[in-house]
């Protein structure tokens, strides 16, 4: 089967949990990217709709961060539909120079290389992680690296659930496997 694996590096990255912080609270972030950003990411790298994705993946990180601490964020508050166009202050955890290796297979690595070479039209900035999490480095490249697998290390969001009201995703737990070149069997995700 056809296989590309993918060098993705960022300067920032904040994987956060949805939930209401109060002020000055400090909203979390997972050590990697949550299960279910990985296929977004990848969709937005070759400018398609979101859902588009089919195929398996596995994703790993490829250096541990070089830094993490807090930003001062002004959060959203909603009443009912609207939001509070004061906000509020609340921190944010992040992560600084994180690197991640990303394997994906099927159909889909076709569109990938068309992208890579810029043959897809891609709209907006590439971020993983929130928006302002944009992407430097994107690349064709084998690195060894902590894969994701099942475990009870840290939840990571599996399923997100688009709503307005009642944001409940599925969340699963995960471990990462030392470093390592070849893909455990149990690192890999599918999306049919």
């Amino acid at each position: 089967m056809d296989q590309i694996r993918l060098h993705v590096g960022a300067l920032r990255g904040h994987y956060g949990f949805p939930g209401r912080n109060g002020i000055f609270s400090v909203r979390q972030t997972a050590q990697v990217p949550h299960v279910s950003q990985i296929p977004g990411f990848l969709e937005s790298a070759c400018g398609d709709e979101l859902g588009s994705f089919k195929g398996r993946y596995a994703y790993g990180r490829v250096c541990a961060p070089l830094m993490q601490g807090r930003l001062l964020r002004k959060d959203k508050v909603f009443h009912g539909a609207n939001p509070d166009p004061l906000g509020r202050p609340c921190y944010w955890e992040a992560l600084f120079g994180v690197e991640y290796q990303v394997v994906v297979e099927g159909t889909y690595v076709e569109r990938l290389r068309a992208a890579l070479r810029g043959e897809l039209p891609r709209y907006g900035v590439l971020s993983l992680g929130t928006s302002e999490d944009e992407v430097w480095l994107l690349k064709e490249a084998d690195k060894a690296a902590e894969w994701v697998t099942p475990g009870k290390a840290f939840p990571l969001i599996v399923k997100p659930q688009r709503g307005y009201k009642n944001r409940r995703p599925q969340y699963g737990f995960f471990d990462l496997t030392e470093f390592r070149e070849d893909i455990p069997i149990e690192a890999w995700f599918e999306r049919s």
